[in-house]
């Protein structure tokens, strides 16, 4: 069973080159409004094939509540910060986090802390448990997409990844530096506060430094 432990021993580890650094404790984004993803850029050079993943549930029990995007290359800083339309969920709650893989390999996968996603009107309610199933007191709930909501993340096909950067950035580039994922409507369907963490197969480390728990 997977366990977010606190060594930054451990963070070298893992492919930790790739950090999460946004969103951070207490970042709260409404729903439809843009949410912003940040990270430092892997020079490793092994994190070419980043997915985003929207989260919830426990620390040992998460759950996927969407796919934020696809095919990002980690080692490029032109992608970061990354942002997109937050999607309406249920509930609106400090409960969700973003999970980050390179291609399939969930193992080494590394996280955000958790954060708010509210109401269009800015309401939220507080997380479903104030602890998590081993007793320790972190905050969690599970959340899910409302039924109506549509979403389609922003895939992209590495077979070129010149071409790709440039068809990406001529869309979704803002004079800012910043990216954005712009779903139409019509789209088909398709952790605890604290700092950052990075996992293996069976240990995790805050890169940070801090206690997760």
């Amino acid at each position: 069973m997977l366990r977010l432990l606190t060594s930054t021993v451990l963070a070298g580890l893992a492919l930790a080159d790739f950090t999460p650094t946004a969103p951070g404790p207490g970042d709260s984004f409404a729903a439809g409004s843009d949410c912003t993803i940040a990270w430092k850029p892997d020079e490793s050079g092994q994190w070419t094939n980043v997915s985003i993943h929207l989260m919830s549930g426990s620390n040992d029990n998460m759950t996927e509540v969407t796919t934020v995007a696809s095919g990002l290359d980690g080692t490029d800083p032109s992608f970061s910060p990354y942002n997109w339309t937050c999607p309406d969920v249920n509930p609106h709650s400090a409960i969700y986090f973003y999970q980050f893989t390179n291609g399939n390999d969930r193992q080494d996968s590394t996280w955000t802390t958790r954060f708010t996603i509210t109401s269009p009107d800015g309401n939220y309610e507080p997380p479903a448990h104030d602890t998590q199933p081993d007793g320790d007191a972190v905050p969690w709930g599970e959340g899910s997409l409302v039924a109506d909501h549509q979403f389609s993340a922003q895939a992209i096909d590495t077979g070129n990844p010149s071409s790709d950067r440039d068809a990406f950035s001529s869309v979704h580039h803002h004079l800012d530096g910043s990216h954005t994922n712009d779903v139409p409507s019509s789209s088909t369907p398709t952790p605890h506060y604290g700092d950052y963490v990075t996992s293996s197969v069976g240990q995790s480390s805050n890169t940070a430094g801090s206690s997760l728990y």
